[in-house]
């Protein structure tokens, strides 16, 4: 959303957001994990301490700009609507959900260069990284009961086991695409997600193949 869309509330809102994030990144990068404290980072942004755990739960968060993933509900219907089969399906939504966790996110290399010079912060990303896939793993799980019940066929293995391994398999997807292009989680970055889509079909192929 634009903020030329939004009302003056939200837009208030997500300066206020933004101030908390800019002032968290800034102070981890000159001052490193110890020394950024949440009352330094309310203070530089010109907040109460109240103001900022309203937006963020943890100095992490405020860091890395991020919140727990959520299911957006247009990509949610985007999903069912699509024809696409169920693995670019879950993929697509896998990154959609991913995308949700880091709101407003103007700052990506910010973010890289400060996943390499603070290393206490990876212990959220994988937090992170795991409860996307605990959101999306019930939608895939829920449609390929509906694909079973649809055709009238019997997975060789549980639905339970067979949604865990494609939402596995969709995350696996997306780190082989931004490890080749940093900007695959920006709304620009679907030609990299068909292009390591692809690049996975053509290796399973040939695996089988060559057995």
């Amino acid at each position: 959303m634009h903020t030329s869309d939004m009302s003056l509330r939200e837009r208030n809102r997500v300066d206020t957001w933004t101030a908390i994030h800019n002032a968290a990144a800034e102070l981890a990068l000159e001052h490193g994990w110890t020394a950024t404290t949440v009352d330094k980072i309310a203070a530089q942004a010109g907040v109460s301490k109240r103001t900022f755990f309203n937006y963020f739960p943890s100095k992490e968060d405020a860091i890395l700009g991020a919140q727990d993933p959520t299911l957006p509900d247009a990509d949610l219907a985007a999903f069912y609507a699509s024809e696409e089969d169920l693995i670019h399906r879950t993929v697509t939504l896998t990154m959609a959900v991913m995308r949700a966790s880091y709101p407003y996110d103007q700052n990506r290399p910010r973010r890289r260069e400060l996943i390499k010079k603070v290393p206490e912060l990876s212990s959220r990303m994988k937090h992170l990284a795991a409860a996307v896939e605990q959101v999306v793993e019930p939608v895939v799980r829920a449609e390929l009961e509906r694909i079973a019940e649809d055709s009238q066929t019997q997975f060789n293995q549980s639905t339970e086991d067979a949604a865990q391994a494609l939402t596995l398999y969709a995350t696996t997807i997306i780190r082989f695409a931004f490890s080749k292009n940093p900007t695959t989680l920006s709304e620009t970055g679907t030609d990299s997600i068909s292009s390591a889509i692809t690049t996975f079909r053509e290796v399973i192929q040939t695996s089988t193949w060559l057995s």
